[in-house]
């Protein structure tokens, strides 16, 4: 069997071809596999023989890095079969990353020092350390080793700790194994290892920190762990903390007997705290918050508080209870991250909107701006700085601020800012075509990653030639090939790896709309009568739900380019009138497009053209929206400001998705019409029929 590669552009693929189709069968790699293509135009690559080829299909086909009778069979030696070097290290590189293999050593250093620019080497290197802890080789080669390749697991902190300790590097060997007990993950047999051979080394301080660190993380397991090192107060609170995250219901006379026990310990408070806002109770929970953080209690984990303040600011909020919910964010003692700024946003906003603070408001906006390099935390700081200036009629800073949100015209606020200064032809710049295909791209040609990638694409593992083109787009410094690189990508049906590497180069500098915003070799959509916007919409949609991956499954079970569950798939095939079949939901993209049309259409006429409240019902659910509608009103009432309604949904998932399939839209609307060169933003925040 020879697997062909092609080097043809899109625009050549297309006129040889057509648009590429979608292939019947799909691989478990969430990824279709390369499209056969024989044409007199589209050449076999020059790097490899055919027996290299064939060689090494067929060899990947038998090894399987899923199964680990296969892989245990294999070892380098027996592997090394090919004539070039490429399929050699591609083929070692399966072997070597997998966590079903158990190779030598020494032939994954050799491998992570020749190849330190493949992807996944981090894997590899994890294996190494495991393979140091298990192997305890001396203490000379475990500290030579870390000398070019530093620890990233907890087993490599603790073997280097123990090696230097062996040495009487004693300061050294605090350090990390300190970080290490402080800040990471770690096994049962890691942890007693160490102890046993340390047992002085850590003391009641640094299992506290350790049972601290192993809540915020989430450490169910490892909480209870270091709970019973500790003392049976300690197993009492991490109990306790692990039912508060099962969200099981407590005994209010055992929960009221240990909270006399634990009221000046930190990590129980919000744990506490928490456990009330589960069970509505808010008053409660802010009565303990107020006391905590007003009182000389430490508080750890300042992120988990801050959760916390935000759910009771957004309750109190809802209940026109404005001063008490400022009082409660401004109470927080973090200085960055995502947690702060949506504290910092939401008491600005309080400040502007509803306390007629605004002066106050600006040096929480201005906190947000400086804080952040996210282009649309940036965007939007710089337009609330905007509406605040606004408010103080200091118009000059009002449009020094709006227009510097402009600058982001791939952002919700940035749009925003776009629309208010009637800006035209935003994406002019952006819809050129830079180059299209590899055609002039020689160094990436050539380059050994794209070739693994090839390979691994055309033995249908595309999941892991993904991998590789990702990597290369990290490496390259030439906005040029990063650009042919998301081509690639999109003319092998890897959508998600074509729009990821476009995500991540500069958009401002070199982009173009196509590899950001991709149209073609997707299914022509279901005709919409009712609604000019539904195409703009349904693809805008798909690329937050899928980024076009036919194949996608989420966690809670959404399947397809839509990410249709299988229970509202049902109901949408029989107000089709269909067959619903869940093997097609995931299978066929058509017929995942055709409901999922049919679903946001519903959604638009069942709320009266509201695009809002039809985008949130998508991701939260019709139900839910309706709860909000009563919480927070209804943003088809002019009364409403739509802009603070979206920023009021209480769920941080949904509040994003909405702002994004907004700005999706405008982009997908002007691409799909040729004769719209504006964004219709604010419009689009109107709407209320269709």
């Amino acid at each position: 069997m020879v697997f062909i590669f092609f080097n043809a552009t899109i625009a050549e693929s297309r006129d040889l071809n057509g648009p590429i189709k979608k292939p019947e069968k799909y691989n478990i790699d969430n990824e279709k596999k390369l499209p056969i293509i024989k044409d007199n135009n589209i050449r076999i690559l020059n790097e490899f023989s055919i027996e290299d080829y064939n060689n090494y299909i067929n060899n990947i086909g038998i090894y399987s890095i899923h199964n680990s009778e296969n892989a245990n069979k294999f070892n380098l030696n027996s592997i090394n079969i090919y004539s070039k070097i490429v399929t050699e290290k591609t083929f070692n590189w399966l072997y070597l990353r997998s966590e079903k293999s158990n190779p030598l050593i020494n032939e994954m250093i050799y491998f992570i020092e020749n190849n330190p620019d493949w992807p996944d080497i981090n894997k590899i290197q994890i294996k190494i350390e495991k393979k140091i802890f298990t192997k305890k080789p001396s203490k000379e080669f475990t500290i030579n080793y870390f000398k070019k390749f530093p620890p990233i697991s907890s087993y490599g902190h603790i073997m280097l700790s123990v090696a230097h300790f062996d040495q009487g590097n004693y300061r050294l060997g605090k350090e990390l194994y300190k970080h290490a007990w402080h800040k990471m993950k770690m096994s049962e047999e890691v942890e007693d290892f160490f102890l046993k051979y340390c047992n002085i080394c850590i003391n009641d301080e640094d299992l506290v920190f350790r049972f601290d660190r192993m809540y915020y993380l989430n450490q169910k397991d490892d909480l209870l762990r270091v709970a019973n090192k500790l003392n049976s107060d300690y197993i009492l609170i991490g109990n306790f903390l692990n039912k508060v995250t099962n969200n099981e219901i407590l005994n209010n006379r055992h929960l009221n007997e240990i909270s006399k026990k634990f009221n000046n310990n930190s990590t129980f408070l919000v744990g506490k705290i928490k456990y009330l806002i589960q069970n509505n109770n808010y008053e409660d929970a802010s009565k303990l918050l107020l006391t905590s953080m007003n009182s000389d209690i430490v508080i750890k984990n300042p992120v988990l508080w801050g959760v916390q303040q935000e759910l009771i600011a957004k309750k109190f909020i809802s209940q026109d209870r404005y001063t008490e919910a400022y009082i409660i964010l401004n109470l927080h003692q973090l200085s960055s991250g995502q947690i702060y700024d949506s504290i910092e946003f939401l008491s600005g906003w309080l400040a502007l909107k509803k306390l007629k603070k605004t002066k106050a408001s600006l040096s929480h906006f201005q906190n947000l701006n400086n804080n952040t390099q996210d282009d649309s935390t940036l965007a939007k700081s710089e337009y609330w700085l905007g509406m605040a200036y606004k408010e103080l009629q200091i118009n000059e800073n009002y449009n020094k601020h709006i227009k510097n949100s402009s600058a982001y015209p791939f952002t919700f606020y940035g749009q925003l800012s776009i629309n208010l200064l009637n800006q035209k032809n935003p994406y002019e710049n952006y819809r050129k075509k830079i180059n299209d295909g590899l055609s002039n791209n020689i160094t990436i040609e050539k380059n050994e990653l794209f070739i693994a990638a090839k390979l691994l694409v055309a033995a249908n593992k595309p999941y892991m030639g993904s991998k590789f083109l990702y990597k290369l787009s990290e490496l390259s410094k030439n906005p040029n090939e990063k650009d042919a690189l998301s081509r690639y990508a999109n003319i092998v049906n890897l959508p998600q790896t074509s729009i990821r590497i476009a995500k991540k180069q500069d958009i401002y500098s070199h982009s173009n709309l196509i590899n950001l915003y991709p149209i073609n070799d997707f299914p022509k959509l279901v005709e919409n009568s009712n609604n000019k916007d539904g195409d703009a919409i349904v693809y805008s949609i798909i690329r937050q739900e899928s980024e076009f991956e036919s194949k996608a499954i989420s966690y809670s079970g959404a399947i397809g380019l839509m990410q249709i569950m299988p229970s509202t798939g049902k109901m949408l095939a029989k107000q089709e009138k269909i067959e619903y079949s869940q093997n097609k939901l995931q299978e066929d993209p058509f017929y995942n497009v055709q409901l999922g049309s049919r679903y946001i259409s519903d959604l638009i006429k069942q709320f009266d053209g509201s695009y809002i409240l039809a985008i949130s019902s998508y991701n939260a659910g019709p139900n839910r929206v309706k709860k909000w509608i009563k919480t927070n009103g209804d943003p088809r009432e002019e009364k409403i400001d739509n802009i603070d309604w979206i920023e009021m949904i209480p769920y941080k998932e949904t509040r994003s998705y909405v702002k994004k399939v907004l700005s999706n839209m405008q982009i997908y609307r002007i691409l799909l019409n040729p004769e719209i060169s504006d964004i219709r933003l604010i419009d689009d925040l109107k709407k209320s029929s269709i």
